[in-house]
C-alpha cells in the first residue's frame, strides 16, 4: 500500500461538496444511477459503483464495487484504518465485495490496492478541483447561465441550484443536497417543502386502509343538525391536527356561528373516536336540508377538501406525530416518507 497521487486540491469538506453536487446533478438529470443518503452518495463511474462518505473529523472514505474480483477480506481488514471501518460500517460492503478503497485524512489519500483501477482514478479526477466540477456541471446543464455552475459550487442554496438545474428541479435538488449533507442547514426549508409536496401527492393518491366502523350520523351530529339545519343544504369540510381545525375553501351554506359550533362538534367527535387506528385527518359534513351525514378520511387526502392558500397544511410535524401514535397496521404507505418525530 502507498499514498495515491495527491491529485485533489482542497479540504475534505470541499472535496465532499464537489462529489455531492455531481451526484445531485446526475440524479436530477437521470444521467446515471445515483444513491444519496445522510453523509453519503454513490455514483456509477467506469463500470464501478463508487460510494463516498464524509465521516467524523472531516475524513473521507471511498469504496468501489465492480464486476471484477473483489479484494480479499483479510487485505481489507488489515489495511483499512479502524476509524474508516467503524465510521462507515464497511462490513456489509465487504460481504458484497470491494474492488478498491480510499481514505482521506490530514490532507492525504491512501488506498488499496496499490495500483488503483480506472474507476477509482476517475472518481478522484472528477472532484480534483472546482474547475473540474464546474466543467462537468456545465455539460450536464448546457442551458444554464455561464456562471451558474460556479455559483452553485461556491454557495449551494435554493437560488443557485434553481439557476443551475432549473426551477422545476430546484426543490428536488435541494432535498438531495440537504440529505447528503445530513440536513445540515442552508437548504433545510426548501428540502422540507419538497418533501411535503411529495407527501401531499402520495396522500391524494392513497386509499383508506380499512373501515373503522364509525357511524355516519353519530348522536352528537344529529343533535346539532336538529337545531341548526334549518332546511338549508350545506357542505362543510375540515382538516384537523394537534393544533386545530382548518376549513376547506369550498365550504358553503353555513353562517359563521354555525360553522364554529359544527367545528366544536367535530372536535369532540374526533377526540371520542380516536384509538390505536389513529385520528381522522379530514372530515366532511353534508346536508340536504333535512339530515346531516359525516364522512371521515384517516389515511388519504380526499377530493372534497381544498386547502386555503393561507393554511400551510398538513405539516410534516403533525403528520409524523399522528403516525407515531398509530398501531403500525394502521399507517398508510406514505407514512414511510415522513421524517422521524424527533426531526419533524
Amino acid at each position: 500500500m502507498g499514498p495515491v497521487e495527491q491529485v485533489t486540491r482542497g479540504s475534505a469538506t470541499r472535496i465532499w461538496r464537489r462529489w455531492v453536487l455531481l451526484a445531485v446533478a446526475e440524479e436530477v438529470t437521470g444521467t446515471s444511477a445515483v444513491t444519496i443518503g445522510p453523509h453519503g452518495a454513490t455514483r456509477s463511474l467506469r463500470g464501478f459503483d463508487v460510494a463516498m462518505k464524509l465521516t467524523a473529523g472531516d475524513r473521507l472514505v471511498v469504496v468501489g464495487q465492480g464486476e471484477t474480483a473483489p479484494l480479499p477480506m483479510a487485505t481489507l481488514v488489515d489495511t483499512i484504518p479502524d476509524w474508516a471501518v467503524s465510521d462507515v460500517d464497511v462490513e456489509p460492503l465487504m460481504a458484497r465485495g470491494i474492488r478498491f478503497a480510499l481514505w482521506h485524512q490530514r490532507g492525504e489519500w491512501n488506498h488499496v490496492p496499490d495500483v488503483l483501477p480506472t474507476g477509482a482514478r476517475a472518481a478522484l479526477a472528477e472532484v480534483a478541483t472546482d474547475e473540474a466540477v464546474t466543467t462537468r456541471l456545465r455539460a450536464l446543464f448546457p442551458d444554464a447561465s455561464p456562471g451558474a455552475a460556479a455559483a452553485a459550487l461556491a454557495m449551494p442554496d435554493l437560488g443557485t441550484l434553481a439557476a443551475l438545474v432549473g426551477p422545476a428541479q430546484a426543490r428536488a435538488a435541494a432535498l438531495a443536497y440537504s440529505t447528503a449533507m445530513g440536513n445540515s442547514g442552508m437548504l433545510s426549508t426548501a428540502a422540507r417543502q419538497h418533501l411535503l409536496d411529495v407527501v401531499r401527492a402520495h396522500m391524494r393518491g392513497a386509499d383508506e386502509i380499512g373501515d373503522r366502523g364509525l357511524q355516519r350520523r353519530p348522536a352528537l351530529l344529529r343533535d346539532w343538525s336538529s337545531v341548526n339545519a334549518n332546511d338549508q343544504p350545506f357542505s362543510f369540510a375540515v382538516h384537523a391536527d394537534q393544533k386545530g381545525f382548518y376549513a376547506s375553501a369550498t365550504n358553503r351554506g353555513l353562517t359563521r356561528p354555525q360553522a364554529l359550533s359544527l367545528t366544536n362538534v367535530l372536535a369532540e367527535l374526533r377526540r371520542d373516536e380516536t384509538d390505536d387506528s389513529g385520528s381522522w385527518l379530514f372530515a366532511a359534513v353534508t346536508s340536504n336540508g333535512r339530515s346531516a351525514r359525516l364522512v371521515r378520511a384517516f389515511d388519504h387526502w380526499p377530493d372534497w377538501f381544498a386547502a386555503r392558500p393561507e393554511d400551510r397544511i398538513p405539516s410534516l410535524g403533525a403528520l409524523s406525530k399522528e403516525m407515531a401514535g398509530r398501531d403500525p397496521s394502521w399507517r398508510p404507505a406514505w407514512a414511510a416518507l415522513l421524517p422521524p418525530l424527533s426531526a419533524a
